[in-house]
C-alpha cells in the first residue's frame, strides 16, 4: 500500500481486518470521516483512520502510524540538526526526514511533500536560495529556519514562516517544539 495520501474504503477495511462494507458502514454512520471524490469514490484521509481506531482501542498498523501527524524535513549536517533530530524523534506523532545537502533536499520536498522543513543558515550551501525556492513551489509547507540572530531578517525576507536563533541544545528545543505545536 501507498505510504501516502488518502486510503480507499478496500484499503482501509485491510487495516482494519474488516469487510469493505464495514468501512461504507462506518462512513455512512459518521463514525468515520471520509470524503467523496468527484467520480463518487470515498477516500479517507489517513489521520481520521488513525484517529477512528484510537478511539475504538483497535490496533494500529505502524506503516498507518508514520504518517499520522506531521512530517519533518531537517535541512543540514551540523551537530545542531543532529541534536534536533534525537530530540524531535522522540516526540509522538512526527516523522522525520534528513537532507544533508540542498540537492537531497529538493528531491526530498518533491518527493516526501513534508508538512514542515527546517533549514540550518550555517549547514545548508544556499539556505535563503532554498527558502525561497520551498516558498515558491510548495506554498503550503511551513518553513522554519535556525541560525544565528543577526540573519532573521534575510532568512524572513527569503520566505521563512518562522525564525529561531540559536541559543543553545535547549533553548532551541523549546523554541522549535513551541513552533510545532
Amino acid at each position: 500500500m501507498s505510504t501516502n495520501g488518502p486510503l480507499t474504503t478496500g484499503q482501509a477495511a485491510e487495516y482494519c481486518h474488516v469487510s469493505q462494507a464495514t468501512i461504507v458502514n462506518w462512513i455512512k454512520d459518521r463514525q468515520l470521516k471520509a470524503y467523496t471524490t468527484p467520480g463518487g469514490h470515498r477516500r479517507i484521509p489517513r489521520a481520521e483512520l488513525v484517529s477512528f481506531l484510537q478511539a475504538h482501542g483497535m490496533p494500529v498498523d505502524p506503516a498507518l502510524r508514520r504518517t499520522n501527524g506531521r512530517t519533518l524535513l531537517l535541512i543540514g549536517d551540523s551537530p545542531r540538526i543532529e541534536t534536533l533530530a534525537q530530540i524531535l524523534t522522540k516526540r509522538n506523532g512526527f516523522e522525520i526526514c534528513m537532507a544533508r545537502s540542498d540537492y537531497e533536499a529538493g528531491a526530498k520536498v518533491t518527493r516526501s511533500e513534508p508538512d514542515t522543513v527546517i533549514i540550518d543558515m550555517e549547514s545548508s550551501s544556499d539556505p535563503l536560495g532554498l527558502c525561497r525556492w520551498i516558498g515558491e513551489s510548495a506554498e503550503d509547507i511551513r518553513l522554519i529556519v535556525i541560525g544565528n540572530e543577526d540573519q532573521e531578517g534575510t532568512a524572513l525576507a527569503a520566505g521563512a514562516n518562522a525564525y529561531v536563533a540559536v541559543e543553545g541544545p535547549a533553548g532551541l528545543r523549546e523554541r522549535i517544539t513551541a513552533l510545532l505545536e
